[in-house]
């Protein structure tokens, strides 16, 4: 898991045509938010994961394009949960971290 995340992340970083042919699967979504069409869309998150998204949307932004959202987050998230431990997502808005933390409990115990 922080393998793929830390895969994504430096293609992200890294920009040019590499990172823009890795979307090739979203590149209609980033179209359409792009001239602010708001669509409620289904992509993936970087574990693999389906997710509901709406286009446009300042979370969905992060998450479409190479399946994370608020890096530090994510990264605090997958360094210290363990098995066993209860998490609370208040206000779970898409519910991205309580993804997080529900596949983290479930496969890296």
């Amino acid at each position: 898991m922080e393998e793929e995340l830390r895969r994504r992340w430096r293609l992200n970083q890294q920009g040019g045509l590499r990172a823009y042919t890795s979307r090739w699967h979203v590149l209609h979504w980033l179209f359409l938010q792009r001239l602010g069409w708001r669509r409620w869309v289904k992509a993936r998150v970087f574990w693999g994961d389906p997710i509901y998204l709406l286009t446009g949307e300042s979370v969905s932004r992060g998450i479409l394009p190479f399946g994370y959202a608020e890096l530090a987050l994510t990264v605090l998230m997958i360094e210290f949960l363990e098995p066993g431990m209860r998490v609370v997502d208040v206000g779970a808005h898409l519910g991205y971290e309580a993804m997080l933390a529900t596949f983290r409990r479930k496969n890296e115990g």
